[in-house]
C-alpha cells in the first residue's frame, strides 16, 4: 500500500466520518431553539436523543479502550450536544406540564367564581358536606407537577444502564479484548434504538403530511 493511499485510509476518512457523526448529532440543535423561543416541544420527537447520549457514552468508552482519537473525536463533540438536547426536552415538557396546571387551576376558579355568583348566602348541611369535598379536589389540583418528566425519566434509565456496564466491564476479571467486545456489542445495540427511534413519529408524519419532528438543517 502506498504512503498516499494509508494516509488516505488511516487518516482523511476517519477525519471526515467524524465531521460527519458532528453534524449528523448537531442536526436537531435548530429545531429544539425553535421549539424553546415557542414554549413548547410541538411535533419535535425529544426520543432519539435519549439513544444519542447513550450512544456517544458507548463509542467514548469504546475509543478509550482501544485508545482510538477518530473514535473520541467523532463521538465527543456529540456527547455534549446530546445533553444540550436532552436538557432542552426536559425543560420544555416541565413547562408544558406547569402551564397545564395553571390553565386547569385558572379555569376552576373561574367556575367556582361563577358558583359562588349563582348560590350567593344559602348555606346548608349538603352544601357544607360539598364544600369539603371541593376543596379537597381542589387540594389535589394545587399539588403541582411531577417531579420527573417522562423525558427526565427515560435519560436516567440510559445513564444507569451505561453505567451497569461500564462499572461491570470495569470491576469484572476479563481481558481488554473481552471488554472491547461486551462494550462494542452494547453500543451498536444502542445504535440500532438510536437509528430506529425517529421511526416512532413515522405514523404521524404519514397521516398529518408534516415532516416537521424530522431534522434536516443544522441552522
Amino acid at each position: 500500500m502506498s504512503s498516499a493511499a494509508y494516509i488516505v485510509e488511516a487518516y482523511v476518512c476517519p477525519t471526515i466520518g467524524a465531521i460527519l457523526s458532528t453534524l449528523t448529532f448537531a442536526a436537531p440543535i435548530k429545531a429544539l431553539r425553535s421549539s424553546i423561543k415557542n414554549g413548547s416541544l410541538g411535533d419535535l420527537n425529544p426520543t432519539p436523543w435519549i439513544f444519542m447520549l447513550g450512544n456517544t457514552i458507548g463509542w467514548l468508552a469504546y475509543s478509550f479502550v482501544t485508545d482510538n482519537l477518530f473514535v473520541f473525536f467523532a463521538n465527543a463533540p456529540g456527547l455534549l450536544i446530546s445533553i444540550f438536547l436532552n436538557v432542552g426536552a426536559m425543560k420544555l415538557q416541565y413547562y408544558e406540564m406547569v402551564s397545564s396546571i395553571q390553565l386547569t387551576e385558572s379555569r376552576t376558579a373561574t367556575n367556582q367564581g361563577d358558583d359562588a355568583d349563582d348560590t350567593q348566602n344559602t348555606v346548608d348541611a349538603s352544601e357544607l358536606d360539598g364544600d369539603i369535598i371541593h376543596n379537597n379536589t381542589d387540594e389535589k389540583q394545587r399539588m403541582g407537577p411531577p417531579s420527573l418528566t417522562s423525558h427526565e425519566k427515560a435519560v436516567l434509565c440510559i445513564i444507569i444502564t451505561w453505567f451497569l456496564i461500564l462499572s461491570i466491564t470495569s470491576l469484572a476479571p476479563i481481558s481488554k479484548r473481552d471488554m472491547k467486545l461486551v462494550i462494542g456489542i452494547a453500543v451498536n445495540l444502542n445504535l440500532i434504538f438510536f437509528y430506529g427511534a425517529p421511526l416512532s413519529t413515522i405514523v404521524t408524519v404519514v397521516r398529518t403530511r408534516n415532516s416537521a419532528s424530522i431534522h434536516f438543517l443544522l441552522w
